[in-house]
Parts: structure tokens; C-alpha cells; sequence
């Protein structure tokens, strides 16, 4: 498990369908992620989060807690932002426009994971009235929409780090977010080298993108590591990367 990335889904904030924070909430909560953590094969006791922390953070277990699977209050949400299926046809409509959107993803060989994810996501959220298409582009070109804000939602690995906070979310971000105590606060972390200021900026960010739910974090980034049984000194999520604590590690005789 890495402390620094989560695979997920940026939506456009200021798509006509996505620009409502509760209905991004609404579409969080319709998706079950213990159960995509299962499906993906992955050790079920992965911490899922929901907001960013500081690697400190990560080594004391701060993790922010996750929104929980709750496709009913989902509904409830999409029902009060004024998203019904009045017609029958199991997807959603207001003012006559469908809850339709397409999300890209990477390619198989290159997408670590999150092809299967987008197909999983796909159908959580068709339980709950909202039709996501799946489009499969090359990795490099997930980039190139990112950073042209070229999409509607997108299946990436969201990391947690100043940098990519400045990038993603900060003043010049291209997935049409704006919240200027973000970019005040991305703006103070650039600039602070106190580790317990940027714990304090950190959870600070946590509670606003809690709320504005401008990204949907899925699962934890995490690789995978096969090591003799003899090799001591190794644990999960913290110390799991050889190459990483080779100083630290033994070979049990």
C-alpha cells in the first residue's frame, strides 16, 4: 500500500451533471469498495480513505475514514438534486437531459487495475439510475486529459502530495474546481516546511474535499512483492517494499 496514491475518479466539477458536490457524494456513497477489493483480489484489510494525509499521517494511521456504501441515501441524494427515471428506462433525467456521461480509463496492460474498476464502478452505478460509458485510451493520453480537463470523469491514480494538490486542485487546476480556501491553502503548503503546520493544512484540506467530493478515491495504490519466506523484517502497508528497507530486512537461517 502506498501512502501517496489511491486509484480513483476525478469528475469534471463543473460538468452540468457533476457540478452539484452532493451529487458527487451521491455517487461515492452508491460504491461499494470493500467489495472492489475483493474482486480486484487485494487483502480486504486495506485502508480505504476518503481525503489526503501527510506521510506522517500515514505511519501514525491517520487515515481519514471513508464515506460508507449507502446506495439508498445515494438515491435519496440524486431524488433531491432533482434526478429522477421518469420514463422507465432505469436511468435518471432532469429537465429532460439523461444521467449520462462517459469516463476514460487506461489501457489493460498499462492501467494497473483500473480498467476492472471502471467496469465494476460502471455498474454500481447503474443500480442506482446513472449510466457511465467506458472509453479505454492509451495511459499517457489519461495525462493529457487531466491536464487539459478534457473529460467528464476519469479513472486514474489520485495522489496525495503537495505537488499533486497545486496540480490537481490549486488555482490553475483544469477539472473546473474552485474553492479559494483550497487554492489559500495549497497556495500555504508550498510554503511551509513545519511538518505538524502541513499535518494541521492536510486535515484541513480532508474536511473541505470531504464535502466537496471532488474526487472519488476507490482503493489504495498498492503493489505487489513476492519474497522468499526467509526474508524477516517486512510488513504491510508500511515497511512492504524491498528495494525500499533492504537495510532493515534479515535472512532468517
Amino acid at each position: 500500500h502506498s501512502y501517496n496514491g489511491a486509484r480513483g475518479i476525478y469528475w469534471r466539477a463543473d460538468h452540468p451533471l457533476l457540478s452539484n458536490p452532493r451529487v458527487r457524494r451521491a455517487l461515492t456513497l452508491a460504491i461499494d469498495r470493500r467489495e472492489l477489493l475483493r474482486l480486484l483480489n487485494l487483502p480486504e484489510e486495506l485502508p480505504i480513505t476518503d481525503g489526503v494525509f501527510t506521510y506522517r499521517q500515514f505511519l501514525r494511521r491517520e487515515w481519514p475514514e471513508p464515506l460508507p456504501y449507502d446506495p439508498a441515501q445515494a438515491r435519496k441524494l440524486l431524488d433531491a438534486a432533482g434526478w429522477a427515471d421518469r420514463d422507465g428506462d432505469g436511468v435518471r433525467e432532469k429537465d429532460g437531459r439523461p444521467f449520462r456521461f462517459t469516463a476514460f480509463t487506461a489501457t489493460v496492460r498499462q492501467g494497473n487495475g483500473i480498467p476492472e474498476l471502471a467496469v465494476y464502478v460502471q455498474e454500481f452505478l447503474r443500480r442506482v439510475g446513472v449510466r457511465m460509458d467506458v472509453q479505454v485510451i492509451e495511459a499517457a493520453l489519461t495525462w493529457d486529459r487531466l491536464k487539459s480537463g478534457e473529460f467528464e470523469a476519469l479513472f486514474m491514480v489520485v495522489q496525495s502530495g503537495v505537488f499533486a494538490q497545486n496540480r490537481d486542485f490549486g488555482r490553475e487546476n483544469r477539472i473546473g474546481y474552485h474553492n479559494p480556501e483550497v487554492f489559500r491553502i495549497v497556495d500555504r503548503l508550498q510554503a511551509v516546511a513545519d511538518p505538524g503546520e502541513q499535518d494541521r493544512l492536510y486535515r484541513r484540506l480532508t474536511d473541505i474535499y470531504r464535502s466537496d467530493m471532488q474526487v472519488t478515491r476507490l482503493i489504495p495504490w498498492s503493489n505487489e512483492w513476492f519474497v522468499h519466506r526467509r526474508v524477516r523484517g517486512m510488513s504491510t502497508p508500511f515497511r512492504a517494499e524491498p528495494d525500499t528497507y533492504m537495510e532493515t530486512l534479515w535472512v532468517e537461517e
